[in-house]
């Protein structure tokens, strides 16, 4: 590694709160021809539960498929994992930063 990524990944390790967010298509999951047979790779799940482990660290996977399509595809997750869907438009209910009835009207 070069002295500028060391200390890049030295300043991220030190932050006080670090917001993990990924998609789920093309990101934690492959592109594949059949949107239905999209699947979450092992390793990308590993990695995401071995982050929401940390104290200091959020993670959030967004998408654009609906919230219970989502939900569905990644089965379960840590605790503290926020599942966001329809670009946004969707969150977990009972969730902080759920978006409520004003903003889903905008």
């Amino acid at each position: 590694m070069t002295s500028d990524l060391d200390g890049a990944l030295d300043r991220l390790a030190a932050t006080p709160v670090l917001l993990v967010a990924v998609d789920f298509d093309g990101t934690l999951a492959p592109i594949v021809d059949d949107p239905d047979a999209a699947a979450p790779l092992p390793r990308a799940r590993r990695a995401l539960a071995a982050l929401a482990r940390q104290s200091h660290t959020r993670i959030a996977v967004i998408s654009g498929r609906a919230l219970v399509d989502l939900a569905e595809r990644l089965g379960p997750v840590e605790d503290g994992t926020l599942l966001v869907g329809g670009h946004g438009s969707e969150f977990e209910p009972d969730r902080e930063g759920r978006l409520d009835e004003t903003q889903r009207t905008l």
